[in-house]
């Protein structure tokens, strides 16, 4: 859902409160994109899956808050979210937000980042 803007440096096996590694902007009532929230992101190749062998039991930690990342199969990493910008009905910290529009593009292998 909505735009992600993605910081590769930051992709290293962390997740920092004041380092996103993914920043998340939606489309306000004008068309505009609009900041709506950060995302933090770790790959399942720096911390395995629920359902790997090599799952150590716990989730990741959003370090600087303390709350743990979810799975999240489709992107193949963990993922949290953080809505300080756009008001999340379902609560700031949840992964979806039913008040952003999903992207008016197809996310594939091929085609991995999504334009306006």
């Amino acid at each position: 859902m909505g735009y992600h803007t993605l910081n590769p440096a930051l992709i290293d096996g962390e997740a920092h409160l004041l380092e996103p590694e993914l920043l998340v902007y939606g489309r306000g009532p004008s068309g505009k994109l609009e900041f709506a929230a950060f995302d933090y992101f770790i790959p399942g190749a720096f911390y395995p899956s629920p359902t790997s062998a090599g799952y150590p039991g716990t989730p990741p930690l959003l370090h600087g808050l303390g709350t743990p990342l979810m799975w999240n199969a489709a992107h193949n990493g963990w993922i949290a979210h953080i809505w300080l910008w756009k008001k999340n009905p379902d609560g700031m910290f949840d992964n979806f937000n039913p008040e952003i529009r999903l992207c008016e593009c197809e996310i594939s292998p091929t085609t991995p980042l999504c334009t306006p």
